[in-house]
């Protein structure tokens, strides 16, 4: 009898804490429109209509730019590094990532300081 009490709040706990270690992408995360598997930072703005995509024998090149008037360019890097592990990314330097066959990069102009504007960056899908 003691040990089915145990084991049920042992059960009860340990469900509890799931979502503690699963503090990952928020339940109803957008995602990219130009690259479904890609989250979407809240506050980024996906700009669609300067969407580039090429397509080759080796995977596709996409690049699409994205902007925020709240965001910095850090915590924009700072966000997917948290969240692109946990879809299978490694982080290969500050602003790369690695997938399988693909590189995925976040490059900005105004990375240096947050314009008045706020912040612009591209984000680039390479074949690897």
């Amino acid at each position: 009898m003691h040990l089915k009490i145990i084991i049920a709040l042992f059960t009860l706990l340990f469900c509890l804490q799931i979502p503690v270690f699963a503090q990952a992408l928020p339940e109803k995360q957008a995602f990219f429109e130009v690259l479904p598997a890609l989250p979407l930072m809240e506050g980024l703005k996906e700009h669609k209509e300067s969407t580039f995509i090429f397509d080759k024998p080796d995977g596709q090149i996409v690049e699409v730019e994205v902007s925020s008037a709240t965001l910095s360019y850090e915590n924009i890097l700072d966000f997917y590094a948290a969240s692109l592990p946990q879809l299978g990314w490694k982080k290969i330097s500050k602003n790369q990532f690695a997938k399988k066959n693909e590189i995925l990069i976040f490059v900005s102009e105004n990375a240096q300081a947050q314009s008045p504007s706020g912040t612009t960056l591209k984000v680039i899908l390479l074949p690897r």
